[in-house]
């Protein structure tokens, strides 16, 4: 952005949802375009919310008027006919009574990229707000994604106090897949084994595990490879911009370490739903089905102490790739690679959500994160491997890190009884620790805390 030929800085520019848009993207500008009021929170189909579908929607455009305009979004509630929600009302009673047949009024396909997007960029502030329905003249139904801030790692908080519900540094990739309010369009395709086998494929084939049906060209777009590559491109784009904005005036440390939050995610996402979606368990099944009660998130560990995760897992024989460390139901703890020297397996026991048992002289607990991991070789060569161990902070309720600055975090090892400091990279927002060429010796366990004071 120029003014007076003079730089400011960097901004996008979206066009709003109106009749000109609907034109330009191919479809016709005299079908019905709805979006929830995002202050209500129950723009979500239900048939319990189909008496006050006029404070739940605001309609954009149709035969009934609407001027698209952004004056629409903020008249919340009351004043808005009824009759401007008949094909809505028509929607929500058919999920009710109809809900197959509701359901094949949609663009199938495109309710599946959505959905498969929804869960690899972890969009849990959706579908009961934050998208676009559009109605055909024809009566066909097209869901036009919007709004995507809390996504990639970024989680709302509804413990901590405003502002910082939203803006604040939590981050998570561990998100299931049915993350998000409840509506019909997702819950039929979750809880329906066909239906969510299709979006199984088609999510597999945007990271790159087994081809669908989908473009060839969307093909493992959200791979860790191609993920990265196209971060790094555009990081190396903006950076001489973004480093004299007269607007943001983001310091470099901070670019940077959202930058690294977000390769994190990339990568660290694409293995948690290889492994609870790809991967067959001891049984030869997936791991996670939406339709089964199974337990996901790590946040029953601060209700027992004596839980462990057990890892095994190959170092990176070839010295070129990462191995991601997995522990309990397959949830990814952090990256390790074979630096250099020793085929040797190791063996990693990570202890999540309780403070070190032992630690350096002179360091006390509220100074490290709530996290240990233990390592040994499982014969007899030394191996010396590149570290990068996350720990967690979800939310108020699920946080392992201390307080204060978690830049002062350095990683410690101890082995043979005896502590030394090791050189330590922080990621914060990513909560990562990062220390490379660390060499584990077999004949004895090997003890990692992160704490404070370096």
């Amino acid at each position: 952005v120029h003014s007076t030929g003079s730089f400011i800085g960097v901004d996008r520019e979206l066009p709003w949802m109106d009749r000109k848009c609907l034109e330009k993207v191919g479809l016709d500008p005299k079908g019905d375009l709805y979006l929830p009021d995002d202050a209500v929170f129950c723009g979500d189909l239900e048939p319990a919310n189909l008496n006050r579908l006029s404070q739940c929607w605001i309609r954009l455009t149709g035969k009934h008027g609407g001027s698209g305009g952004l004056g629409r979004i903020f008249h919340v509630g009351g004043g808005r006919r009824a009759a401007d929600y008949a094909p809505m009302a028509e929607l929500t009673r058919g999920f009710e009574k109809a809900p197959s047949a509701t359901l094949g009024k949609f663009d199938f396909d495109q309710l599946l990229n959505w959905l498969a997007v929804n869960v690899i960029v972890g969009e849990s502030d959706t579908y009961n707000k934050n998208y676009f329905l559009y109605r055909s003249p024809e009566d066909r139904w097209l869901v036009i994604p919007w709004d995507y801030d809390l996504t990639f790692g970024r989680i709302a908080d509804i413990d901590a106090p405003f502002p910082k519900t939203i803006y604040n540094d939590n981050f998570s990739y561990l998100m299931p897949p049915n993350i998000g309010a409840g509506n019909p369009l997702k819950d039929l395709v979750m809880n329906d084994p066909v239906l969510f086998e299709k979006l199984r494929r088609r999510i597999g084939h945007l990271l790159g595990i087994k081809r669908d049906k989908a473009p060839e060209a969307a093909f493992g777009w959200f791979s860790p490879a191609r993920f990265l590559t196209r971060i790094d491109g555009l990081s190396h784009l903006l950076e001489g911009d973004l480093s004299r904005d007269l607007y943001r005036k983001i310091p470099a440390s901070q670019r940077q370490d959202e930058l690294e939050a977000l390769r994190w995610y990339g990568v660290m996402r694409y293995h948690h739903l290889e492994s609870l979606l790809f991967k067959p368990n001891e049984f030869g099944t997936i791991r996670w089905v939406p339709y089964a009660n199974m337990p996901l998130l790590l946040k029953s560990y601060p209700d027992n102490p004596a839980l462990d995760l057990h890892v095994i897992r190959p170092a990176g024989k070839t010295g070129q790739w990462w191995t991601p460390v997995e522990g309990w139901l397959a949830h990814p703890l952090g990256l390790v690679r074979n630096a250099r020297g020793g085929n040797s397996d190791v063996r990693m026991l990570v202890r999540a959500h309780h403070v070190p048992r032992q630690l350096p002289p002179g360091v006390s607990v509220d100074q490290c994160v709530k996290r240990t991991w233990l390592l040994d070789v499982l014969d007899g060569s030394p191996v010396t491997l590149d570290l990068r161990l996350a720990y967690q902070q979800e939310n108020l309720r699920t946080t392992e890190r201390p307080a204060g600055d978690e830049n002062g975090l350095r990683l410690w090892l101890q082995q043979n009884g005896t502590w030394r400091g090791l050189p330590t990279v922080v990621y914060p927002l990513a909560n990562v620790v990062r220390s490379d060429r660390v060499t584990i010796k077999p004949g004895s366990v090997s003890r990692l805390v992160a704490c404070q004071g370096r």
